[in-house]
This record gives structure tokens, sequence and C-alpha cells, in this order.
């Protein structure tokens, strides 16, 4: 018998504060939520730790969303994680 495999684990970046925003959403289908703003705290996150995948919510005007993208997309080591943006 095999154990019991672990949640996915998601880091989300929201670009609002509401408590029960977008990681309450992905909370609520079962998988491992952690959260950040967009920038350097989230890159270290994910230099940090494990993430199966990362949910970037960006506003029409959001510059930090943006900037976040390119920089997570710059660095060789955590190019390979898939984000899912979200508007």
């Amino acid at each position: 018998m095999s154990a019991p495999q672990a949640p996915a684990r998601v880091l989300v970046i929201e670009a609002g504060d509401a408590p029960d925003g977008l990681s309450g959403h992905v909370r609520r289908e079962g998988y491992g939520v952690d959260t950040a703003a967009p920038g350097g705290a989230a890159l270290a996150k994910l230099r940090a730790e494990r993430f199966d995948l990362v949910v970037l919510e960006v506003g029409a005007s959001d510059q930090d969303g943006t900037r976040f993208l390119e920089a997570l997309r710059s660095d060789a080591e955590l190019a390979p994680v898939p984000v899912i943006v979200v508007s």
C-alpha cells in the first residue's frame, strides 16, 4: 500500500489583502497554500521552499506583478516553476 500523497504546494501572490481572496479559493480546493506580496519577499520564499505552482494575481495597472514575473523568469533556478497569471 502506498503512502498518501501530500497536497501540491501553491504560492499565491495576491494583489489585494482580502483574508479569503484568491488564496482562500485555492486552499478550499485542497492545496497547501502560502502567500506573499509580489517582489523580493516572494522570490526569497521561492528560493527557500519548494512550490509546485505560483498563482500570480495582477491588476490592470500592476507593475509589481509584471516585474516579479520578469525576475522569476530571468532566474535560471526559478524559471521552471509553473505560473498561472490571474487578473
